[in-house]
């Protein structure tokens, strides 16, 4: 692994474990926050209660408030932008299955993809997922520093995961941790006349989100997630971020 690729593979997980903790320290902040304050609101608050009771005796239109999350499925659609963090290893990959023997220069794009999602929501705080998502434009472009040329290698990139997700908060904005693991499966696709290189193996995700619910039952989202592959498919480490629109079936409170 050249030092080029270490570098960025660290400064993804600092970035992660950054954004792993800040929505946990400014959760912890709020819940002091809101303790300090319970008892000077008490009065002004059993005095609302009651105002609103009284509404609701005279028939009037009851002003409800967003009701928490609670079991349910859930279903979700998404597109994604991912880039590649271990560059230089894709770029030695893409050398290797062209057949390329002189000096060259690398440079790897990034990707749009898509994917699907199903989840189940076990508690207000807690839900289990099965994500597929494709990166299917990978380009690692090789340029020939002997002659000028350039060749293209094109990779697309395959992912069945397994995640878990805990929420911070439950309202209509909720910040979300996720950790999964799955299955990866890459082709990669030389120019010319060479074989193609297909390769598999385990993926670890780690990533932050956030869901933000337009209606009860329809939502909006957004997360920045890394990929850690293993096996043959180490060479495709990359950061995506995506967003997509979630379809709820929660049940009554």
């Amino acid at each position: 692994m050249s030092r080029r690729t270490r570098m960025r593979r660290i400064a993804v997980w600092l970035a992660l474990a950054l954004a792993l903790w800040l929505p946990l320290a400014a959760a912890a902040v709020d819940k002091d926050d809101s303790d300090d304050d319970e008892q000077a609101d008490e009065a002004p608050a059993t005095k609302s209660h009651a105002k609103k009771a009284d509404k609701d005796d005279e028939g009037e239109e009851k002003a409800t408030d967003w009701t928490i999350t609670h079991k349910g499925l859930y279903l979700i659609g998404q597109g994604s932008y991912s880039f590649m963090t271990a560059d230089s290893d894709l770029e030695n990959r893409a050398r290797d299955a062209s057949g390329e023997i002189a000096k060259t220069n690398g440079h790897v794009d990034g990707s749009w993809g898509y994917g699907g999602r199903i989840g189940y929501r076990f508690l207000d705080w807690l839900a289990a997922e099965g994500q597929a998502q494709v990166l299917n434009d990978i380009e690692i472009k090789l340029h020939n520093r002997a002659d000028g040329t350039e060749s293209r290698t094109k990779a697309t990139f395959f992912q069945a995961m397994a995640n878990a997700k805990g929420y911070l908060l439950t309202d209509r904005f909720q910040p979300y941790v996720l950790g999964g693991v799955g299955y990866g499966y890459a082709v990669l696709d030389p120019p010319g006349d060479n074989s193609k290189d297909r390769s598999s193996g385990f993926v670890a995700q780690f990533g932050v989100g956030a869901d933000y619910y337009v209606t009860d039952n329809l939502g909006l989202m957004t997360e920045v997630s890394y990929a850690w592959p293993a096996g043959g498919v180490n060479d495709y480490d990359h950061v995506t971020i995506s967003f997509g629109a979630m379809l709820r079936f929660y049940g009554e409170k």
